[in-house]
């Protein structure tokens, strides 16, 4: 786990049980982990995370899990981590492993790293910018 353990529940994928791990790191960063067992030992089959929150949903058609990952939208000056308008990278069980749906997710796939750019940009456009005054 990157900080806490926040707790674990059995889920049903393809009519066998993994095991799903969620964790927190930060304010709020969420981490999640999904584990099946070969012969008593664990396969990791998928770990995600975000600070724009993570979610496992029932696939409509299977009841399998799909994973929803929040995408952060620091282009848009107005985005924040509590915006209704959330952006997703969903991932669903193909019978072997999970895959980034194109047709759910609204967002394009951006690697982790490209993502934290993004935010120490954003912060450093913050910071640059010049202050209001609070003159009446």
């Amino acid at each position: 786990l990157r900080q806490y353990y926040v707790g674990c529940e059995l889920l049903t994928l393809g009519r066998k049980t993994v095991l799903a791990i969620h964790g927190a790191s930060g304010a709020h960063f969420d981490d999640l982990w999904v584990y099946r067992f070969r012969n008593g030992t664990p396969e990791l089959l998928l770990a995600q995370g975000s600070a724009a929150g993570v979610e496992l949903r029932p696939d409509p058609a299977t009841g399998d899990p799909q994973v929803w990952v929040g995408i952060e939208n620091w282009d848009d000056p107005k985005w924040n981590y509590a915006s209704g308008a959330r952006r997703w990278n969903v991932y669903t069980w193909n019978g072997d492993e999970f895959s980034l749906s194109q047709e759910l997710s609204t967002a394009p796939l951006i690697p982790a790293e490209q993502r934290a750019e993004g935010y120490v940009r954003a912060v450093l456009e913050h910071v640059q910018q010049p202050k209001q005054s609070d003159e009446r």
